[in-house]
């Protein structure tokens, strides 16, 4: 899955293996909380970990193993090409 062509896949995301880990663990033990801030210097990474983020929870046909987003599937698609109706970005 892409997002304004940056690989949305969590081992492509540099410096944010901490954030990444602690991310599929809550998805995996079913311990979201209801929100997430994501906060930091400019360009750090904190949309593209977003965009996956949604993507990961809404994606419809998540692969086995580790929590990831398909990257084909409807809402995969919608979230990376910012058309998605449940996913908002405020900057």
């Amino acid at each position: 899955m892409t997002t304004g062509g940056t690989t949305t896949k969590s081992s492509r995301f540099a410096g944010n293996a901490g954030a990444i880990a602690v991310l599929q663990s809550a998805i995996t033990l079913g311990r979201m909380p209801h929100a997430y801030l994501f906060s930091g210097s400019p360009q750090v990474g904190k949309g593209t970990l977003a965009r996956w983020l949604a993507a990961t929870l809404l994606c419809q046909v998540r692969p086995a193993g580790p929590p990831e987003p398909c990257g084909t599937c409807k809402a995969c698609r919608r979230i990376a090409n910012g058309t998605h109706p449940d996913v908002q970005s405020l900057s």
